[in-house]
């Protein structure tokens, strides 16, 4: 099957795709991101499949990842544990929409596994946030970058624990072709019947065991992670700093000597053999696309033009809007409740916009929490707003985050919010933290408890907001950076007393004690330093209400730092 000769993909998942704009709504089983493999062979043709079918196959076989046995030899607990394997097929795009190749991927149905065996088998990944510090701080040195993609991660490491599985006539057919000892084995219906001694993909505790086979890869090589994110690594040599952020199989590498990095990348393809580079100052990691500068002292913009592209392709615009939201965003009028299947189709979008949000569009993220709030009672009014969120989406189509770092490396934090605006009387917190300019984390959110005063509400969102202050302070720090303390910026001045304070000034405020007693050690243990700020200057008041005309325009402008664009 190896020896098959690839087709050329004469048709996108664009052609094919029927017409259903007027719908306005897709299902991600729809869209066609995973696909069965009968579905890729009438869309791809037979040989393309075949081929992608015949690789799995042969990466299943090279890892060494079964060990078939007799049915008829397995004790009756074992067969009653044995699980199905799939092999379902992906078109793998970048985030650009460039399609790479077609890709066949068998999984495990570890649904059907026993989890009371199993302790933990959480697996951490890389927090955005951390990315984007990594990145801005690159763009601000100079520092040549590097992603690179591991080939059948999941394969490298091997299981714990014993799990049966049992392969589907068609890939035990080529598995055969790459191995004819496991022809002997093979059942009457055409299965085989194997135990993992690989982490297979879909196991429960498969991506818990390549995270620590990588990590355990990277620390015997000198690197040391982070305290603050498990998933970022340092290494010092001759006094330059590389820097690895790791999502599973897919790293970030940063450094300023290239050299570095060419023999890191050697070491992973001799550890881990299929391993794809990519360098230059253009990258695609987590679906977001990465421009560098040239040089040293720049700005890095991160857009995700395709996945907008997608998102309006599922949703259809109307029209353009100006602003994502009318001054009607927390009204609550009478309104037609939307039958069930438009319900899932709002949450749908609404999920599809949040994810936007909370990488490179912090512009629409008010909106999207408080339609995120309304997903299951959503009404026709409800419709109403998410469509102008769309239509300004539409209207802003090519809009990204740029970030940059300060010289030397700072933490400017702008705190607001909005008193009373929610429908039961609780405020809203707009918190936007930048190492110079740009977010490196943005939040908009419903605060959880009810407030007396603009002044408890402030409060409120400083204490709720200092946790992220502080951890990315200390995620710096443990980077090998010297800080000062963190600026954080408020544009109420009775609240800025009572923080500073540690005390109420009032009768009315006693009962948040705890919330500006916490605030105080911040100030007092340097960690953090309250400074006023007028509010037409406040960028985070933005992710607090919705403004409109100019100002929502330049606080936009310096939320986003659209003047390097």
């Amino acid at each position: 099957p190896a020896a098959l000769p690839a087709e050329p993909v004469q048709e996108s998942r664009y052609s094919l795709r029927p017409n259903r704009r007027q719908a306005g709504f897709y299902t991600r089983r729809e869209y066609g991101l995973h696909m069965s493999v009968l579905k890729a062979k009438r869309i791809f043709g037979e040989k393309s499949t075949l081929v992608a079918l015949a690789k799995e196959a042969i990466n299943l076989t090279d890892k060494k990842v079964n060990e078939p046995v007799k049915f008829k030899n397995m004790t009756p607990g074992q067969r009653k544990n044995v699980i199905r394997a799939h092999t379902f097929m992906k078109e793998k795009y970048n985030s650009k929409g460039e399609f790479e190749k077609l890709k066949a991927r068998t999984v495990a149905d570890g649904s059907k596994q026993d989890r009371s065996v199993y302790g933990d088998n959480s697996s951490p990944t890389v927090a955005t946030s951390a990315v984007f510090m990594i990145a801005a701080i690159a763009a601000k040195e100079g520092r040549h970058v590097m992603t690179c993609d591991i080939g059948g991660a999941f394969l490298h490491a091997d299981m714990d624990l014993d799990v049966y599985v049992r392969y589907e006539p068609e890939m035990t057919a080529l598995l055969v072709e790459c191995d004819s000892s496991l022809e002997e084995y093979v059942q009457h219906d055409g299965t085989l019947v194997c135990r993992l001694k690989k982490a297979l993909y879909g196991c429960i505790q498969a991506a818990k065991l390549w995270n620590e086979k990588l990590t355990q890869f990277l620390k015997n090589d000198g690197f040391v992670a982070n305290e603050y994110d498990p998933c970022v690594f340092n290494k010092s040599v001759n006094g330059e700093q590389i820097t690895i952020c790791l999502h599973v199989d897919d790293c970030l590498c940063t450094c300023k000597n290239k050299e570095l990095l060419e023999d890191l990348a050697g070491k992973l393809s001799d550890e881990y053999k299929e391993l794809a580079v990519h360098w230059g100052t253009e990258h695609s990691y987590l679906g977001m696309t990465f421009n560098f500068p040239s040089e040293a002292g720049g700005a890095v913009k991160i857009t995700m033009e395709h996945y907008v592209e997608e998102l309006l392709t599922l949703v259809s615009p109307t029209g353009k809007a100006c602003s994502p939201a009318g001054d009607d965003l927390f009204t609550i009028h009478e309104s037609n409740v939307l039958d069930q299947r438009k319900r899932e189709e709002f949450h749908s979008a609404v999920a599809k916009v949040l994810y936007l949000a909370k990488r490179v569009r912090p512009d629409v993220l008010l909106p999207c929490i408080f339609l995120a709030g309304r997903v299951h009672e959503a009404t026709e009014q409800d419709l109403s707003k998410l469509q102008r969120l769309i239509n300004y989406i539409f209207a802003t189509s090519d809009f990204g985050i740029c970030l940059e770092a300060g010289d030397p490396i700072s933490i400017l934090a702008y705190v607001d919010t909005a008193y009373g605006v929610h429908f039961d009387g609780k405020g809203h917190t707009g918190t936007f933290i930048s190492l110079f300019k740009g977010g490196v984390y943005v939040k908009s959110s419903k605060q959880k408890l009810n407030t007396k005063s603009s002044t408890e509400t402030e409060l409120v969102g400083l204490s709720d907001s200092l946790s992220m202050i502080i951890w990315i302070r200390n995620f710096l720090i443990a980077q090998g950076y010297h800080l000062s303390a963190a600026v954080v910026y408020q544009d109420n001045k009775s609240t800025i007393a009572m923080a500073t304070k540690g005390a109420s000034t009032s009768e009315r405020t006693r009962h948040v004690a705890l919330r500006y007693f916490f605030v105080k050690d911040r100030i007092e243990s340097g960690e953090v330093s309250i400074q006023y700020l007028p509010t037409g200057a406040m960028i985070a008041d933005v992710l607090t209400k919705p403004l409109q005309g100019s100002l929502f325009r330049r606080l936009r402008g310096e939320l986003l730092n659209l003047v390097t664009v």
